[in-house]
């Protein structure tokens, strides 16, 4: 919960930050005096994120968090992709209405993370008879991605 609200602090910095540029570049010919607002690095990317320049890519395998940032890219209006969600089953309707994309990492092997306790095979399958967009891929240097075809 708090690093979703700090997330969302954020957003809601560049949004202001977007603002203040915007409103400078459109009264900046017409008024001399009018003063260039501060650069701040950090927000730049956050605004070409808004701007839909950029599209966050969220690492997450529980489904409060894949809910949760769902919930943020709606109330910015950015584009998503969701990198492992693992439980992503779990709320595949709701994914699936908001034509979200999952790109699954294939897990042999959970390796004692909690985050992947409730792992599915069929997870790729729900999700995609639902209406979310799927890819697979592995981020794992030894299951290499020429094991994804299996029987």
């Amino acid at each position: 919960m708090k690093v979703m609200a700090l997330q969302r602090e954020q957003f809601l910095k560049a949004r202001e930050y977007q603002r203040k540029w915007a409103e400078f570049n459109s009264k900046k010919e017409g008024d001399t005096k009018i003063t260039q607002p501060e650069k701040d690095l950090s927000l730049e990317p956050l605004v070409e994120v808004l701007e839909k320049k950029r599209t966050v890519h969220f690492h997450c395998h529980r489904a409060d968090d894949i809910f949760s940032a769902l919930r943020l890219a709606k109330e910015f209006g950015f584009e998503i992709i969701f990198q492992h969600g693992t439980e992503g089953y779990r709320i595949a309707e709701v994914l699936g209405k908001e034509k979200a994309m999952v790109s699954l990492t294939l897990v042999d092997s959970p390796g004692g993370k909690a985050e992947v306790a409730g792992l599915l095979e069929e997870n790729a399958a729900r999700l995609a008879n639902a209406g979310v967009l799927v890819a697979i891929n592995t981020d794992d240097p030894v299951t290499e991605s020429r094991f994804l075809f299996r029987d």
